[in-house]
């Protein structure tokens, strides 16, 4: 048992762990990520007429998709700000 502890910790040592970066920006992501998926499930739930129904699923895939896109280029584009003044 010994053994496996000293063995642990010197694996720990080597190499340590890595923090999570940029929380708010991950779970911003995820969230988007999460009603882009489930938005059809809740328009289908909310909205009788099938055809309808598939506009409005369109609708939030563009929707959420063109959110997704503009929040990954404005995390580019500071990042390489960031790297421009380093």
């Amino acid at each position: 048992m010994q053994f496996q502890r000293e063995h642990i910790d010197e694996l720990n040592r080597a190499r340590p762990r890595q923090g999570f970066h940029n929380s708010t920006v991950a779970v911003g992501a995820h969230i988007l990520k999460l009603a882009g998926a489930l938005s059809p499930l809740l328009i289908l739930e909310l909205v009788p007429e099938p055809t309808k129904a598939t506009r409005w699923i369109r609708m939030a895939s563009i929707t959420t998709a063109g959110l997704n896109e503009t929040l990954w280029a404005m995390r580019v584009q500071r990042r390489s700000e960031e790297q421009r003044y380093r």
